[in-house]
């Protein structure tokens, strides 16, 4: 009954969106009648993707939430990153997409935790091991050069490893097979709002041959003068309150070569990613002198071989370096010019290599794949701080993890398999179960075991019932293992996460509709949390660090519908709605993580004995609409209009006046933006977008801006 109860209990809140998805589902009822004449429309699309089988299936064949974002969808936007795309798909919340271009991107996809979704490029993860969890950044993942992105919702553990809590994004890049010399040019200018602006330039060639070898590569570049992050708070007159605008600066640079056959797929890839963008203190903080400077070189490579229509091998793998330095440079303090006599350095690197070998078996009513793999990453820490605020003499620190070796390593060996009914009769055809098991062993944490099981109804050839359940786990981080940061002493004896997620849905596609809904719930034990701990007897603080203490719980809802009114009009809308809820009391304390010493706070307030449960979880809202309306009067010329609403949520932010965590809750907002596509000729496209027409003024992080109304235009040019 508790199962059934959190799944439902979204739903008792929604009332305010009932009308406007009850209007388009009504919608969906009367356009499945329409007349042939708009039988010659664009069809809703229904792409190859690669499935939680780690097969390729159809969108409408895959027995989970599903979705994908086309290369056109791509190429006719005017975003400039990954996560102001995904931003508009269910179930995903993505925080600083609206912010300065460059600022941390955090994904939380059905509530879970920003490290609990796995991002991968052509199937190989790009975590970052020389972050604070490993969650990757999604600033720095381009825009360009992208055949597609795949999405798949829910635990997927079994399938792909630690991380795969809340869902999967893979991101495809193109391999340019066709034949001849291609490519395009894009040039994209606009503004954030006042004294701001954002230049972009990005040019993609590829050469295919008839005998299946392409080569291909992008260059992109990217300049922001951008906005203030730090939201001002009201300070007395005279006060000196320096406020300074934050820029952004990316190069990337990609070339990827291949064979491609009936029998052979063969490809290699290299990517360089340079970034530098100006930063601040902290929540309501400014700072002019203080940068991030990241760099990223990524290389995949893979190979596929077709024995028959049966049997196929394929072998896969990565390996990626990233650098990350943080230096403040100390910041004026006055109105004399006096500077604030500070100095601190912080340089972060790490590396993370990835291999499979899957061996895939299809038959009539039976699908298995069998895969081996290993997991290895490495992560470096070297701290540097000086202060002459209050002296001589100076305070000075220093820490450095090199001599500590650190890396941790993961071997698996996972299995999937699908049955249909026709192994016992053909009248049994629409039933399937999918099974999915994953062991490994983590050269920490030892052996993990974690399972799904995925049965299916399939109505007929485009309508689906659905069913799963999955376990899942995530290790936590080197960083939070070993770092030895005052502000942040890692825990040696923190234990992974470990999760069971239960789901149900429905999809249907046809071609004037598609519809897709699911609910969902994810009990997160073991989850590692943040806290400062205090001497029971002298109420001293004795450090920060991590230690696993909460349980967590997510269900919810997601709703999503696409359909076309006629030729020229197509409208579409999806709903998220998330109950989130975190459990904790000293009872959970480990103390042999955290001293029997110590008394133990959690965003500010001391951990008792008695049990609490926070409804709602830090920069997750409980509901987000998104709404899109798109009109095409002529061939060429194409308006979309889009609004996009998200709830109330939680937040908090350490206030240095007061030496402690302060809870507050940011408000509701809702965004309109518009774009408008016009095709000069199938070389030359303009694209030109207003976001946030109304000018609103909302936040997704406490005491950070967030931008205002923004408009850019974009020419694009094929050849």
């Amino acid at each position: 009954m508790r199962i059934l109860k959190n799944l439902l209990f979204p739903v008792v809140r929604i009332k305010k969106f009932y009308f406007l998805f009850f209007t388009i589902f009504i919608f969906q009822s009367l356009s499945a009648q329409q007349d042939s004449l708009y039988q010659d429309s664009v069809k809703v699309f229904d792409p190859i993707i690669i499935s939680v089988t780690r097969t390729e299936k159809t969108l409408s064949s895959s027995p989970r939430s599903t979705s994908v974002i086309t290369r056109e969808q791509i190429e006719n936007s005017a975003y400039t990153n990954v996560a102001e795309l995904l931003n508009n798909e269910e179930g995903i919340y993505v925080v600083g997409a609206g912010q300065n271009p460059g600022n941390t991107q955090s994904i939380f996809t059905r509530g879970s935790n920003s490290n609990h979704t796995l991002i991968m490029i052509d199937g190989v993860r790009v975590t970052d091991p020389s972050s604070v969890n490993t969650a990757s950044e999604l600033s720095e993942l381009p825009l360009t050069s992208i055949e597609r992105i795949e999405i798949v919702r829910g635990s997927h553990s079994s399938v792909y490893g630690t991380s795969a809590i809340g869902g999967v994004i893979n991101i495809i890049t193109k391999k340019n097979i066709s034949q001849g010399f291609h490519g395009y040019t894009e040039v994209k200018g606009g503004t954030l709002g006042k004294g701001t602006s954002l230049f972009q330039e990005n040019v993609f060639l590829g050469l295919g041959t008839a005998k299946g070898f392409y080569l291909n590569g992008n260059i992109i570049n990217l300049n922001v003068k951008g906005i203030d992050a730090t939201a001002d708070l009201p300070v007395p007159a005279g006060t000196f309150d320096p406020q300074d605008k934050d820029d952004f600066d990316k190069t990337d640079l990609a070339l990827k070569a291949g064979y491609k056959t009936e029998k052979w797929d063969v490809f290699g890839s290299y990517r360089i990613t340079r970034q530098r963008m100006d930063i601040d203190d902290a929540a309501f903080d400014d700072d002019d002198n203080a940068f991030i400077r990241f760099k990223r070189d990524h290389l995949t490579y893979g190979a596929a071989y077709n024995f028959s229509n049966h049997f196929t091998i394929q072998y896969s793998g990565g390996y990626s370096s990233m650098w990350r330095r943080i230096l403040n440079d100390s910041s004026v303090s006055d109105f004399s010019g006096n500077y604030d006599k500070t100095f601190s350095e912080n340089t972060n690197n790490g590396s993370l290599l990835v291999n499979d070998l899957l061996f895939k078996l299809a038959y009539t009513g039976f699908n298995a794949s069998l895969g081996f793999g290993n997991y290895y990453e490495t992560m470096n820490s070297k701290n540097y701080y000086y202060s002459n605020l209050f002296g001589p003499p100076a305070f000075i620190t220093e820490t450095n993890l090199d001599t500590l070796d650190l890396y941790s390593s993961i071997k698996h060996v996972f299995m999937i398999s699908e049955l249909n009914g026709t192994l016992i009769n053909e009248k049994f055809s629409g039933i399937s179960l999918m099974l999915a098991g994953r062991y490994n062993n983590h050269n920490l944490f030892g052996d993990n075991f974690t399972y799904s099981i995925n049965p299916s109804y399939r109505f007929n050839e485009k309508s689906m019932l659905y069913f799963s359940y999955s376990t899942g786990f995530n290790a936590p981080s080197l960083y939070q293992l070993y770092n030895t940061d005052f502000f942040a002493t890692g825990n040696k004896k923190l234990k992974p996460e470990t999760s069971k997620t239960y789901e149900v849905g429905y999809k249907q596609y046809s071609d004037n509709v598609d519809f897709q809904v699911s609910a969902f719930n994810t009990d997160v034990n073991d989850q590692i949390q943040y806290v400062r701990l205090e001497d029971k007897t002298t109420a001293l603080t004795t450090g920060n660090t991590y230690i696993n203490i909460s349980e967590m719980n997510t269900s919810g809802i997601e709703f999503n519908v696409e359909g076309r009114v006629s030729k020229k009009i197509v409208v579409s809308g999806n709903l998220s709605a998330v109950n989130g809820k975190l459990k904790y009391s000293s009872a959970n304390i480990d103390t042999t993580q955290t001293g029997p010493n110590n008394d133990v706070f959690l965003n500010g307030q001391k951990i008792t004995s008695t049990e609490v449960l926070t409804i709602g979880l830090s920069r997750r809202p409980a509901y987000i609409a998104n709404f899109s309306f798109k009109y095409r009067p002529v061939e060429k010329l194409n308006f979309i209009v889009t609004s996009r609403f998200v709830s109330s949520r939680l937040d908090a932010y350490y206030d240095p006046i007061v030496f402690t965590t302060v809870n507050t809750t940011l408000e509701n907002y809702s965004l309109t933006d518009f774009q408008i596509n016009y095709f000069f000729n199938k070389n030359l496209t303009a694209t030109f977008r207003v976001e946030n027409i109304f000018d609103k003024l909302y936040y997704e992080i406490a005491g950070y801006n967030t931008r205002g109304r923004s408009a850019y235009l974009k020419l694009r040019f094929n050849f």
